[in-house]
């Protein structure tokens, strides 16, 4: 007699041999999603340096501003005091602002517009960079993320915030 594999042998591991082949399938498709998740992460890192990278320049920016002889000693909000104080541009500490949302949030940077004509509630404002694409603007039905940097909006002068 042989010494050979039986064919029942050979049947019996035919089920192993497709658990395997599945087992293995299974895996290169796990591998292939974790590629693709690390891409993605390694993405979002980038992107989030570059955001860190760019508030710490505008906090930068915003401490080497020297202080303006306009700024209230008083608690509360400067940006609302500086908003009703100033009639006209010229009369303005700093045509460099931040634009704040309803919560507070800084939504946008940018300078006032000295070639228009200045309005009772609004500045007329160039948007110079953008930290919140989903935010509303108050002019018009769109979103920060559906203008450029360069353009013109206006903004309540209640949630304009100048730089010293």
């Amino acid at each position: 007699m042989g010494d050979g594999v039986s064919k029942t042998a050979i049947r019996a591991l035919a089920p192993s041999r497709e658990i395997a082949r599945k087992e293995k399938h299974h895996n290169e498709i796990m591998k292939n999603k974790m590629d693709s998740i690390e891409k993605a992460y390694e993405e979002q890192s980038r992107a989030q340096k570059g955001l860190q990278e760019e508030v710490a320049a505008l906090k930068e920016m915003l401490q080497s501003t020297p202080r303006s002889s306009h700024q209230s000693s008083e608690s509360g909000s400067t940006s609302q005091m500086y908003a009703s104080s100033f009639e006209s541009p010229s009369d303005l500490p700093s045509k460099n602002c931040l634009l704040r949302n309803l919560r507070k949030k800084i939504v946008a940077l940018g300078r006032i517009n000295t070639d228009a004509a200045p309005a009772v509630e609004t500045y007329n404002i160039i948007v110079d960079a953008i930290y919140d694409n989903n935010e509303y603007l108050c002019d018009r039905e769109e979103k920060f993320g559906d203008i450029m940097v360069g353009d013109l909006i206006n903004w309540p002068k209640a949630f304009v915030e100048f730089l010293r």
